[in-house]
C-alpha cells in the first residue's frame, strides 16, 4: 500500500489512479537511485583497481631505483643507454604519476562512496529523491488535480522535512570526506618528515666520525666525536659502541611495522694504510626498505647537500 497526502490509498472510492500514479513515481526514483548507486560501486570498484595497480607500480619504482643505488647500477646508468632511459622512466614515475595516483585513488573512493551514499538515500526516501530530480530538472513534476489545498501543504512540509534530512546527511559525508582527505595528506607528509629526519640524524653521525678520523686516523665513542644519541617522535636513534649507529622507529610506518632497523657502521680497513670504510643498510623488510629508497646515499651526502 502506498500514501497519498496523509491517507492511505485503498481508502480512496478512486484510488486506482491514484495507486498507479504513487507507484510508478515510487519505482521511477528508485530505478534512478539504483543507477546511482551503480555508478558509486563502479568507482569504488575502479578506485580499488587503481589502488592494486599502483602499490604493484610503487614497489617496481622502488626495486628499480635501488637496483640502480648501488655501485653496479651507477655504472650500468653512466654507461648504457638503456639503462639511462630506464632510470629516466623509474624517476618519472616516481616523481609525477605516482603521487598524482596517490592522491586519485583515496579522492575516487570517497566520491564514489558519497554517490553510493545518494543512491542508498534516494532509495529509502523516494519523495524526497523525487524533489532532487525535479530541482535537476531530470524529472517533470504533474500535479494531482484531485488534491486538496490542505494535502498539497502536508507533502511540502514532508518533503521540506525531507530535503533537510538529506542535506544533514549530505554535510556529514562532505565532512568525513574531507577528514579522511586531511588523514591522506597527514600521512604523506609524515613520511616525507620521516624521510629527511632519519637520513639527517645517520648523516650527523657520519659526518663527525668523519671529521674525529681525520684528525685522529682512528673511529671514536659517542663522547668523542660529540654525537649524543636522541629521541624524536618517530625514531630512537643509538649509537651502540664505536662505529656503530641505528635508528628504530617506534610505530608502525604506514605498512613498517615498529621496531625495524636502519643501520650505520663504520671501520677501518687495509693491511698498511687504514681506510674508512662506511656501510649502510635498511631494514630486510621490503616493505620498510621502499620507504627509504636513497637511504644509502648517505654516506655520499656532503654538508651543503644535507642543509
Amino acid at each position: 500500500m502506498g500514501f497519498h497526502g496523509g491517507k492511505e490509498i485503498g481508502e480512496n472510492i478512486d484510488g486506482t489512479g491514484l495507486m498507479e500514479r504513487e507507484f510508478k513515481e515510487v519505482r521511477t526514483v528508485r530505478a534512478f537511485a539504483g543507477a546511482i548507486l551503480f555508478v558509486g560501486i563502479l568507482l569504488v570498484t575502479f578506485a580499488k583497481i587503481m589502488g592494486f595497480m599502483q602499490n604493484l607500480a610503487q614497489n617496481a619504482v622502488d626495486l628499480g631505483l635501488a637496483r640502480y643505488s648501488n655501485f653496479t647500477g651507477r655504472f650500468a646508468a653512466r654507461n648504457f643507454a638503456e639503462d639511462r632511459q630506464l632510470l629516466h622512466f623509474l624517476n618519472l614515475l616516481n616523481d609525477t604519476l605516482l603521487p598524482v595516483a596517490h592522491v586519485l585513488v583515496p579522492l575516487l573512493i570517497i566520491v564514489g562512496l558519497l554517490v553510493m551514499g545518494i543512491g542508498i538515500f534516494m532509495w529509502l526516501y523516494p519523495q524526497t529523491g523525487s524533489q532532487i530530480l525535479i530541482a535537476l530538472k531530470w524529472l517533470k513534476l504533474v500535479p494531482d488535480p484531485n488534491a486538496t489545498e490542505f494535502e498539497v501543504l502536508a507533502k511540502n512540509k514532508t518533503n521540506a522535512k525531507s530535503t533537510l534530512i538529506f542535506i544533514g546527511c549530505l554535510l556529514l559525508a562532505v565532512f568525513f570526506a574531507s577528514f579522511v582527505m586531511r588523514s591522506c595528506a597527514n600521512d604523506t607528509g609524515d613520511t616525507k618528515e620521516m624521510v629527511e629526519e632519519i637520513s639527517q640524524e645517520a648523516s650527523r653521525y657520519i659526518e663527525l666520525q668523519k671529521k674525529y678520523y681525520d684528525e685522529n686516523k682512528t673511529l671514536g665513542s659517542s663522547q668523542m666525536i660529540g654525537y649524543e644519541a636522541s629521541s624524536s617522535d618517530y625514531f630512537d636513534f643509538q649509537n651502540q659502541g664505536i662505529g656503530f649507529w641505528r635508528a628504530v622507529n617506534k610505530e608502525k610506518w604506514e605498512e613498517c611495522p615498529a621496531g625495524k632497523k636502519w643501520r650505520v657502521q663504520m671501520k677501518l680497513e687495509g693491511l698498511f694504510e687504514k681506510k674508512l670504510k662506511i656501510f649502510v643498510s635498511t631494514p630486510s623488510d621490503s616493505l620498510c626498505a621502499k620507504l627509504t629508497p636513497d637511504f644509502q646515499q648517505v654516506k655520499t651526502l656532503r654538508k651543503e647537500e644535507k642543509k
